[in-house]
């Protein structure tokens, strides 16, 4: 090509596009925002600018680029800044983009409110009453979601309330179709896919204030009532009661004309799909519902077994009506790809993933299932000692039918993962993966390590003994456990040392191994285990724990200013709850600590340690405590107003025996009375001061001081006053407390009806027996068999939970007599009251007696029941206690294991009180009593005294 077609040519192609430029750009280009509609550009217009010139590349692609998706969203703010429009548009080369808003914008403005169709706020209506500034951006800033304010707050006058409030413009409460022109339909969810409620077939026959804001409130999820609340009339229950509209109860495909597929979750084995379309074909909702599943969220949360008894889905399918639940699982647990999932089986180093293509492929799902493995949730949970014996994997996996359990470890375990190894600074990284690359697995396992959870719970100690990692990690296999510490803990952590009442030390590994080793302190200073440095300052102070280092030479000393290791997070010190009777009170460091340094206080005054101000009020006026400074001269006293530190006292809750705490209320009384009105005279400010009984009260001491009938209601007035609470009252007895319920008998009766005549309200006032109560004490007076249930009838009436007796026994040890046993077979009145009198110690009865037929006897006599003279540890055992020369104790226990009873039962030893005399020595060295065994041959001899005679 010639020069001067080259020349012509580059012409051509500067001036195509000032020729071409109207045939193929397009003109107008809408750009949509976020908040004020669409801002029209036009091309035309633009190129027609004497700065432009017809010149495309003015702006592509420097400020926009050609390719209409790599131009991203500006905000005005950048734009501001040069960017995008503002790039020209910058009150230079053309009017600013922070000028009149309306030059670029326009249009309606789309206001979505999620129930009811979106409501169109017209830019254009209200720019010509107002300018932009007058909504800009005091109400409403032109971003993205500025305006998400609900009803009640444009009614209080927020976003579009602060004009529309019924004098500016019309109310927001007013008719809802001045904004809600077309309330569209609303998607209401359900179980069963979504109902669709329609505003317009409402609308026709309503008007909106009929169900706003009375049944519907107009605000998101304000509807979201199940099914029963809509039979009671609720929500849309309100008009579908069969009488204005069809019932909610009624016919389900109604509402439901679109009933979806559920998902039932099912543990292990994927979501098994139930399908209402298939269902629907064959059967009615009635046939269903509510008898079988009830409408309403997680309705059938039952497993395979109660299924296979022919709840949820097994009322249908139970082999005859349809197929049964127990069939071919695949038939329901479908699956997305196959029928059942993979399952992540939990062990201590990381998942086990157990296949079920992979063994579908070769086995029936009734090969595992039900025997090996019940189909329900954590079926599975058991460890390799159970595995080995032929449990869960290990059925199939013995070594015959499939590889062993046994076996190499990573057959299952393919992804051991590091173990992190807790410890008091922090965790030990122990790297499965550094290991296997030089070991096998059974050189651990199970040797050394037993594969099971918290197998390895050894401390240093044991390590350093050999167990452990201590096994290889010797010195010689491997680096000493006793060797350098960093080696395992790289990153000891920092400790937080708690202290009561200031705050926990933080102790700084980082700082302290940055001028020592850790062998400087480990472990002759610290033994490295958990809790090794629990010591108080005093001990600190005398060269211990930190104070070995900290003593004033080698680091600061630990008596030294408080704050050095006190640093706490905002103040090196918290604040104290000190306890009280009447609620804790608040002792600030903070506030002290303005005024006042550590050493004024500490330790003259307050001894470094837990709970070293722990004293009365006596105290603290006397100067102790609090008082050294709160004497009325230097600070307010402790003897001032109460409130001063007790600036919450609460209610007191006033033990009562028998029925119940008695609460006293510190505000209601503070109301009406000055602290000093009742403290110190008529109670004393220290604890347990006012424990007096009803007696001392009526007399005029404690609360009767005021309560006295005349100053406020009498203690003896109605005992409700106080004693709201009456609480059911344990009565004990041999057999087991009787409990007195004073709820069922206040129902009837009013106090004054027991109280005082027939029960004195004081502890213990209805210690009587029933011989007693059978003559018309206690109990008994009202209990006579006419005026209610005579304490003679039936003992269960009373004695519900009659427990086991434990029958004493000189000798032998108690003998366990058992309610529980007799009471299966026989009625009380076999044995109450003509075997045993109900009373306390009624069958102190010796062998002798029984053996002639009286109390246990009766029936214990080789005929009804086994003998009492049959073999002793029927009822027996225990040892005997002597007091000879210091404790001398037989054991019964140790003798029965070479011995039976009648070898010393009855020639050597009579089996009742007193019949046999304490032989002497000089009796059982000739082959008395004991010697008639301990001769030496038998047993040791008698000579041999420590054996018996414990001192």
């Amino acid at each position: 090509m010639t020069r001067r077609w080259m020349i012509l040519a580059v012409l051509i192609m500067v001036a195509l596009p000032s020729v071409l430029y109207g045939r193929w750009i397009k003109d107008e280009v809408y750009l949509q925002t976020d908040s004020v509609g669409k801002v029209e550009f036009s091309h035309f217009a633009h190129m027609e600018m004497e700065s432009i010139g017809k010149n495309c590349p003015t702006c592509h692609n420097e400020a926009f680029h050609i390719v209409t998706k790599k131009n991203p969203a500006f905000t005005m703010a950048e734009m501001e800044s040069g960017q995008s429009c503002g790039f020209c548009h910058n009150d230079s080369k053309a009017f600013g983009v922070g000028g009149d808003c309306t030059t670029c914008h326009a249009g309606d403005v789309e206001i979505n409110y999620g129930i009811a169709e979106k409501v169109m706020f017209s830019h254009d209506v209200h720019a010509d009453m107002f300018g932009c500034d007058d909504c800009h951006s005091d109400l409403f800033v032109p971003e993205r979601n500025s305006n998400q304010v609900g009803m009640k707050k444009m009614e209080e006058g927020e976003s579009c309330g602060a004009c529309h409030d019924g004098d500016s413009a019309f109310s927001v409460k007013s008719d809802c179709s001045n904004c809600h022109t077309s309330a569209g339909a609303i998607a209401m969810q359900s179980l069963v896919g979504d109902i669709l409620f329609s505003h317009d077939v409402h609308t026709g026959a309503f008007d909106c204030d009929e169900c706003h804001s009375d049944i519907f409130k107009a605000k998101a999820n304000s509807n979201q009532v199940g099914m029963k609340k809509m039979e009671d009339g609720e929500s849309c229950g309100a008009c579908h009661d069969g009488d204005s509209a069809f019932s909610v109860t009624g016919d389900c495909v109604t509402c439901h004309s679109n009933a979806a597929d559920m998902d039932i979750l099912a543990k292990d084995v994927n979501a098994v799909p139930f399908s209402h379309t298939i269902h629907t074909e064959m059967l009615g909702c009635a046939d269903c519902h509510p008898d079988i599943f009830v409408a309403k969220a997680n309705s059938n949360q039952v497993g395979m077994q109660r299924m296979e008894a022919g709840e949820s889905c097994g009322a249908c399918h139970d082999g005859d009506t349809a197929f049964g639940v127990g069939e071919d699982c695949t038939t329901c647990h479908l699956g997305d790809f196959t029928y059942s999932k993979d399952m992540p089986i939990q062990s201590s180093v990381g998942d086990i993933v157990f296949s079920h293509v992979v063994h579908s492929e070769m086995f029936g799902c009734d090969e595992c299932h039900p025997q090996t493995f019940r189909a329900k949730a954590n079926s599975n949970q058991v460890g390799m000692q159970k595995m080995e014996s032929g449990e869960s994997c290990g059925a199939c996996h013995d070594g015959d039918s499939a590889f062993s359990v046994k076996g190499d470890c990573r057959s299952c375990h393919q992804g051991a993962e590091d173990i992190p190894i807790q410890s008091t600074v922090g965790a030990i990284v122990f790297s499965h993966d550094a290991h296997i690359e030089m070991f096998g697995c059974d050189e651990c396992h199970p040797d050394t390590f037993k594969a099971k959870a918290n197998s390895n719970q050894a401390g240093m100690k044991k390590m350093e003994a050999g167990e452990s990692c201590g096994t290889c990690h010797d010195g010689d296999t491997a680096f000493a456990v006793a060797g350098d510490c960093v080696t395992c803990h790289s990153n000891a952590a920092d400790v937080a040392i708690q202290a009561q009442d200031v705050g926990a030390v933080p102790f700084s590994h980082d700082v302290h191994v940055e001028m020592f080793g850790c062998g400087e302190c480990h472990p002759d200073i610290f033994v490295a285990q958990a809790n090794s440095n629990q010591v108080g300052m005093t001990r600190m102070e005398d060269g211990e724990s930190c104070g070995a280092c900290h003593d004033g030479d080698t680091a600061f000393g630990v008596g030294e200013a408080c704050a050095t290791c006190h640093t706490g997070s905002l103040t090196y010190t918290k604040n104290v709850a000190i306890k009280s009777g009447v609620w804790t009170i608040p002792f600030s460091h903070k506030s002290h600590t303005e005024n006042f340094s550590c050493g004024e206080c500490h330790p003259d005054v307050f001894r470094a340690k837990a709970n070293s101000n722990q004293v009365g009020m006596a105290k603290m006026e006397a100067g102790a405590s609090c008082g050294a400074c709160h004497n009325g001269e230097d600070a307010f006293s402790v003897a001032g107003d109460c409130a001063e530190c007790h600036v919450s006292s609460v209610d007191v809750a006033i033990q009562a025996k028998s029925v119940g705490t008695v609460p006293f209320s510190h505000a209601e009384h503070g109301r009406m009375f000055a602290c000093d009105e009742c403290h110190p005279d008529t109670f004393k400010a220290q604890a347990n001061s006012n424990q007096v009984g009803m007696k001392k009260m009526e007399a005029g001491a404690s609360c009767g001081a005021c309560h006295d009938g005349r100053t406020a209601f009498g203690v003896k007035d109605d005992c409700s006053s106080c004693h709201s609470g009456a609480v059911d009252v344990p009565m004990q007895s041999t057999v087991g407390a009787v409990v007195f319920s004073h709820g069922v008998h206040t129902d009837d009766f009013g106090c004054d009806e027991c109280h005082p005549d027939i029960f004195e309200a004081k502890a213990n006032s209805t210690q009587v027996g029933m011989k007693k109560m059978e003559s018309g004490e206690s109990c008994g007076s009202c209990h006579d068999g006419s005026t209610a249930f005579g304490v003679a009838d039936d003992c269960i009436t009373c004695h519900e939970n009659a427990v086991d007796v434990a029958i004493q026994t000189k000798n032998v040890g108690v003998a366990p007599f058992s309610h529980a046993v007799h009471t299966e077979m026989f009625d009380c009145s076999d044995c109450h009251p003509n075997l045993f009198r109900a009373k306390a110690n009624s069958n102190q009865v010796g062998m002798q007696a029984m053996e002639a037929g009286a109390s246990c006897g009766a029936c214990h006599n080789g005929g009804d029941a086994f003998s009492v003279k049959e073999d002793c540890t029927s009822c027996h055992a225990g040892d005997v206690v002597y007091k000879a020369f210091g404790k001398t104790i037989f054991s019964h226990a140790v003798h029965l294991d070479n011995f039976g009873c009648d070898e010393c039962h009855p020639r050597l030893f009579q089996a009742r009180r007193g019949a046999n005399k304490v032989a002497t020595m000089d009796d059982m060295e000739i082959g008395q009593s004991c010697g008639a065994c301990h001769n030496g041959g038998k047993a040791f001899g008698v000579e041999s005294c420590d054996p018996c005679h414990i001192k």
